[in-house]
C-alpha cells in the first residue's frame, strides 16, 4: 500500500507520517529525495547556472542556487525541471519494492509525479 501526504509547511504531514511509520510504514520524504536529486542533477544544475551555484567541494551550493531561483518564477521553474524528473526516479526505484507499505509525504507532490503510485 502506498499513502501519499501533501500539505503545505505546517500543515502536519510529518505528524501524519510519523503516525503510519509506527504501524510498519516506510517513511519516504521527496524533500530529502529532493536533496539527493541536487546530487544527481548537479553537472546539469552547473550547465545551466554556471559555476556561481557550486561549492568548493563540487556539489551544488543550495544557498547560493536558492538565491537565485527563490527570486524568479521562471529559473525556479527551470531548476524543477531539472531536478524533479531525478526525484521521481529515486521514488520509482524506492516503490519498486514489492511488499512494503509507503508513506510519502511532500510539498511539491503533484508537481514531482509523485501521485502514480498511490
Amino acid at each position: 500500500m502506498v499513502i501519499g501526504i501533501v500539505g503545505k509547511s505546517g500543515a502536519g504531514k510529518n505528524f501524519v507520517a510519523n503516525y503510519f511509520e509506527e504501524q510498519g510504514f516506510v517513511h519516504v520524504d521527496l524533500d530529502l529525495l529532493g536533496h539527493r536529486g541536487l546530487i544527481l542533477a548537479g553537472g546539469k544544475i552547473r550547465e545551466v547556472f554556471g559555476e556561481q551555484v557550486i561549492a568548493a567541494d563540487g556539489q551544488v551550493d543550495r544557498k547560493a542556487l536558492g538565491s537565485i531561483v527563490f527570486v524568479d518564477e521562471e529559473k525556479l521553474r527551470l531548476l524543477e525541471s531539472i531536478v524533479f524528473p531525478e526525484i521521481k526516479r529515486l521514488l520509482e526505484a524506492i516503490l519498486a519494492v514489492e511488499g512494503v507499505d509507503y508513506v510519502i509525504m511532500g510539498v511539491k507532490w503533484f508537481e514531482v509525479g509523485a501521485d502514480f503510485g498511490c
